[in-house]
Formats: structure tokens, C-alpha cells, sequence
């Protein structure tokens, strides 16, 4: 995203999405300033809505200090259920401060149709990023009772069972080393234990920041 021509008094423009169920902009904001008025990289995220749905079409608008309008980027959602099983997504900020601290989710959404049990959950990272604690969920609302280990820096959710249309949700806190200056990952996989086979995976980049 760049301004042209550029300002002479710093300017802030706000980036909103027509429907955030879709896509999302990362970061919420930008600032060109009269002497720094150089292009800046926005990111737009798919939003995983567990929904056979089709292609969704959405659009990230650029708003001005007064809410005006003043650019709109038209996209396309593009509908990853057109399945049924599990679905497996990891969300959260994707930048955090070296030696910070940071949140995400991986949810679990079952669309199989029917009750699956005895699988296991995987939630993994590389080696500057430390999960430090957990807590899990249900979309029903109903608790959940299911066993899960937290181990030599692996989240290991065993026997996970899951009505249809229910979704496993963890809440996951997590620190950067101090020092790491790359970009780290978490990953989650959701096995079949019967058959070790792998149903479906996620991974998300955190990247550290000043």
C-alpha cells in the first residue's frame, strides 16, 4: 500500500473488512508520514468459517481520519469445506516482541457428519517459541474432559472426541526467545489413532518484532 503524493503532515488510515467471517487485514492500520511516505506491506487473512459455503466475495476498504472511503480492494475467499472430516486451522497475531509473549488458537471443527473419537491432537513449535500455558473448550459449550499433555514443548491432546458439527478450541500462550531474529512456526496435525494416518494440518509463521 503506498500514498501518493506525499503528505505533509503524518497521515493514519484505518483497513476494515466488508465481512471479517471472510478476511481480515493485518495490520488494522497504517501511517504514511511526510518524511517517511514508503509502501507498506498489508496482509490479508482467509478466515477458516467450517462452512460449505462456496467462493465468498469480500473487500478490504482504506478509511480516512474522518471514516470516509477512500479505496476499496475487492477479494475472494476461496471455500477450503468442500469435504467432509476434520478441519484443523492455527490462529493469532502473527508478530510478537522478541522475549514477548503471544496467544493463539488451533481449533478442531468436526464435518464429518458423525461422533469421531480416539484421534490425537499435535500442537507443535520450533525451537525459539515456548508454549507456557494452555486451555481448551468446546463450541458446544459442553467442558471438555479429554486428556492433554503438555511435553518437552510439545501440546499433545489424546483421545480427542468430538460430536458432529462440535469444534475443539485451544487457547494457547507462548513466548519468543529474547535473541530469535526468524521467523518461527506453530503446527498442528490432527492423526487418526486407529490408523496413525494424518486427517489434516495447520501451521501459522510468528514473526518476531522490535
Amino acid at each position: 500500500m503506498s500514498m501518493d503524493p506525499e503528505p505533509t503532515a503524518p497521515r493514519t488510515f484505518k483497513l476494515e473488512s466488508t465481512d471479517p467471517s471472510e478476511a481480515i487485514p493485518v495490520p488494522g492500520s497504517v501511517t504514511f508520514g511526510s518524511l517517511s511516505c514508503v509502501p507498506q506491506t498489508i496482509q490479508v487473512v482467509g478466515q477458516n468459517d467450517y462452512l460449505i459455503d462456496g467462493d465468498v466475495n469480500y473487500a478490504i476498504e482504506v478509511l480516512d481520519e474522518q471514516d470516509f472511503v477512500v479505496a476499496t480492494v475487492p477479494g475472494v475467499n476461496f471455500d477450503n469445506d468442500d469435504y467432509t472430516g476434520v478441519v484443523v486451522d492455527v490462529v493469532g497475531s502473527n508478530a510478537i516482541p522478541q522475549g514477548g509473549s503471544g496467544v493463539f488458537q488451533v481449533r478442531v471443527a468436526n464435518i464429518s457428519g458423525e461422533r469421531i473419537r480416539r484421534n490425537i491432537l499435535y500442537v507443535e513449535t520450533t525451537e525459539d517459541l515456548q508454549i507456557t500455558n494452555y486451555a481448551a473448550s468446546l463450541l458446544s459449550g459442553e467442558p471438555y474432559s479429554g486428556n492433554i499433555v503438555l511435553r518437552n514443548g510439545e501440546l499433545r491432546a489424546r483421545n480427542v472426541r468430538l460430536e458432529s458439527d462440535d469444534m475443539l478450541i485451544l487457547t494457547v500462550d507462548i513466548t519468543l526467545d529474547q535473541a530469535s531474529t526468524t521467523e518461527q512456526v506453530v503446527s498442528a496435525r490432527f492423526v487418526n489413532r486407529p490408523s496413525s494416518e494424518e486427517v489434516d494440518d495447520a501451521e501459522a509463521v510468528r514473526t518476531a518484532v522490535p
